[in-house]
């Protein structure tokens, strides 16, 4: 099985033995690493998350200086625009995905540039760690919106990990 347009991301159901198709055990993998060994590798790391997004993007790990310059951006691109969070707010959702889904698509209208006269690989894999940074927060936010009607929507410091900004959030 195949997961989205993309070699990013596959799940290996079955196996051919003889000709035939038989159950495999199943292996996640991202980028040729299975995820229990992304799991052993990066397990006594911070920003992992950070970490694994780079994976996905580049087909790599990050080493030391790209996983520091990666924290500093996401961590300053993480901030979700007021309006949106306005919009998550009147619009509560138990589907957490659906809610993602709109403020995504919201999110292009806070886009200083939506429509870039080129296809720059730099500034679209820019654009893309901005989305990533939200993303977190917008799950959080449509969570509390959808589950604890008086709940206070903050901002988390800057410089904290998404695991830590993503719980923060969810105080």
């Amino acid at each position: 099985v195949l997961a989205g347009l993309t070699r990013l991301s596959s799940v290996t159901g079955t196996k051919k033995v003889a000709g035939n198709s038989e159950p495999a055990p199943g292996v996640l993998a991202y980028r040729g690493h299975s995820l229990a060994d992304l799991v052993h590798l990066l397990s006594n790391q911070d920003h992992q998350f950070e970490s694994v997004a780079f994976l996905l993007l580049t087909g790599r790990l990050p080493n030391e200086s790209e996983k520091d310059d990666l924290i500093k951006f996401m961590s300053h691109h993480r901030s979700v625009p007021a309006r949106i969070i306005t919009v998550i707010q009147q619009n509560p959702s138990s589907d957490i995905m659906n809610a993602l889904q709109t403020a995504v698509s919201l999110l292009h209208t806070a886009d200083d540039d939506p429509m870039p006269a080129t296809l720059d690989i730099a500034n679209l894999c820019e654009k893309s760690l901005a989305l990533i940074a939200k993303l977190p927060l917008i799950i959080a936010y449509a969570y509390l919106a959808a589950q604890k009607s008086t709940a206070r929507y903050v901002t988390p410091e800057p410089g904290v990990s998404t695991a830590e900004a993503f719980f923060y959030c969810l105080h």
